[in-house]
């Protein structure tokens, strides 16, 4: 499976970190009013002296001491995820007085759904005829995984291919089993790749701009896969 857009976006999260910035505990309050002012749909839903989270369905933001985070999932999240993370950023850089950054990261997970172990092994080009050294030929082949990290001075690359099985189970309540059933289960195979990119050493906030750095992280991932 070469091309990244056979598999559909599942979450995208941006990370940004910084040395521990105390001001948080005096500036949380201004910081949130700013980011609701501007983004009207976030909603409350931690509050602790060292770290915050807002959300909305497709978006959560959390800032504490240390990091600024915007996680964002479904077809939108790298758009919402760019937009809303440039917004925090701004903010957080005057309220809490940050002048440098020591890493900032994107990690973006996409999937494909398959009813079957054999379905999504050739889907993304792994034999399922390999032999087990351990087992021999009793043994089939049901999941796969193969990573490559690289480095440079300034940034590295993290890239996953896998295929792994995923199982829900829900149990219904009493009073509405008998319409329902007692419990809720599913299990899929899933083709997943999973690309995390990093900088490595100090930022200096005057010449990062989170947009354009998120524009060729996803260039240089896009590059990466392609050669898995």
């Amino acid at each position: 499976m070469k091309s990244l857009e056979e598999l559909a976006l599942e979450f995208c999260v941006f990370e940004l970190r910084y040395n521990p910035s105390p001001m948080i505990w005096d500036a949380a309050g201004s910081i949130w009013t700013s980011a609701i002012a501007a983004n009207p749909s976030l909603a409350f839903a931690l509050a602790q002296p060292n770290q915050q989270v807002f959300e909305t369905d497709s978006l959560q933001l959390t800032l504490d001491i240390t990091t600024l985070r915007v996680i964002g999932r479904g077809e939108n999240a790298l758009a919402e995820v760019s937009r809303n993370a440039s917004l925090l950023l701004k903010i957080i850089s005057e309220k809490l007085k940050l002048q440098t950054f020591t890493r900032a990261g994107l990690r973006i997970i996409r999937s494909k759904v398959f009813e079957s172990s054999p379905q999504a092994l050739k889907a993304a080009a792994v034999s399922i005829d390999e032999e087990s050294p351990a087992f021999g030929k009793d043994a089939r082949k049901v999941g796969f995984a193969k990573n490559t990290r690289f480095e440079t001075d300034e940034s590295g690359l993290l890239a996953s291919l896998r295929v792994e099985e995923r199982e829900f189970s829900f149990t219904i309540p009493w009073e509405s089993r008998p319409r329902i059933g007692a419990k809720l289960n599913r299990k899929e195979w899933v083709v997943v790749s999973d690309l995390d990119y990093y900088t490595v050493g100090k930022i200096d906030r005057e010449v990062f701009d989170v947009e354009t750095w998120l524009r060729q992280a996803v260039k240089k991932m896009e590059r990466e896969w392609s050669a898995i």
